[in-house]
């Protein structure tokens, strides 16, 4: 009866254990376009592909390697601030986490598909180094989530380009419904009490 009862809870303790968890992109070095004449706001926003080269958290899973996939992603115009000594972009435009299956185990797919949520800051750092971070959302396996985003840049902007240097991206994954835990959790309780009775009978 006890290793019942303690089957039960630790079932139980799995879904709630889901609440915390999230899915880490890392991506390496990519050249990035950025928008003609981005001091003004009807400017464009940045565009830029970048190689994934970690996924931590995927189906409980770590992947890493040279290239196991792309990143890419658009704002919106710059409406505040200058290239130079930093500014915000508007929401909008669009953020894409494409795995190319070249690890056992990896999906072959689009992973998420979304845009920006909100304004997006673009941070001087300092000594030719620049920041981009914003949250994201968008479909991730089905479901509609909710990320976060932070891409370094070095090197200064030349000719309309500038290198990135590395993003993380953070997603975490959809919490279940408390309807949805309740309902597992009195079906396993039911499943125990069945089993219970089993072996009485035996």
């Amino acid at each position: 009866m006890k290793k019942l009862i303690l089957l039960a809870i630790v079932a139980l303790a799995l879904p709630m254990s889901a609440l915390a968890s999230s899915v880490t992109f890392s991506t390496q070095g990519g050249n990035t376009w950025v928008g003609s004449n981005l001091s003004t706001s009807s400017s464009s926003g940045f565009t830029t592909p970048g190689r994934i080269g970690l996924v931590k958290g995927m189906n409980g899973h770590t992947y890493s390697g040279i290239n196991l996939g792309r990143m890419t992603f658009s704002t919106g115009a710059l409406t505040s601030g200058t290239m130079a000594s930093g500014g915000t972009f508007a929401g909008g435009g669009s953020f894409t986490m494409s795995l190319n299956g070249s690890v056992k185990g990896m999906p072959n797919a689009t992973v998420f598909q979304g845009s920006f949520n909100g304004p997006v800051s673009w941070t001087n750092l300092g000594h030719g180094y620049y920041s981009l971070s914003g949250t994201i959302v968008g479909m991730f396996n089905g479901h509609k989530v909710t990320g976060g985003v932070t891409v370094l840049f070095a090197g200064g902007i030349k000719n309309g380009h500038i290198s990135m240097s590395g993003a993380t991206v953070n997603i975490p994954m959809p919490v279940p419904e408390p309807g949805t835990l309740s309902m597992l959790g009195t079906g396993l309780l039911g499943l125990a009490g069945l089993a219970r009775r089993k072996f009485r009978i035996a």
